[in-house]
């Protein structure tokens, strides 16, 4: 499968999701900041995914997004939030694979939402 980047800032939920992931048979890197995140994607270039949660304490979620893509141009990103997330305020490039997934949400919302992200 492939390895996906968590990036949030809450460490249960960072656990469980890294968890889910891992019994689906992807391997996972964990970040609890979007810096480390983002250091984390500069240093592994066989990372095939980002889940990102948009409420991250050291930088908002559209600045880390937006560094993502600067870092990794058609890395396939789904944007968590507890808050409603308006696709338009993103400002995202057409053709950049973006998908939204609202807290709370089920493990299997996770799988679904990444399996239609990323290429077979």
């Amino acid at each position: 499968m492939a390895r996906i980047l968590l990036i949030d800032d809450e460490e249960a939920l960072l656990r469980l999701l890294g968890v889910v992931l891992h019994r689906h048979g992807h391997v996972v890197v964990a970040s609890a900041t979007a810096r480390e995140g983002l250091n984390l994607l500069r240093a592994d270039s066989t990372i095939g995914a980002a889940v990102l949660d948009m409420s991250l304490p050291d930088m908002s979620g559209a600045a880390a997004l937006d560094e993502i893509f600067s870092i990794a141009p058609h890395l396939p990103v789904l944007v968590a939030s507890g808050s409603p997330v308006c696709r338009e305020d993103l400002r995202l490039d057409p053709g950049r694979k973006v998908g939204f997934l609202q807290k709370p949400f089920p493990p299997r919302a996770l799988l679904e939402a990444l399996d239609e992200l990323m290429p077979s």
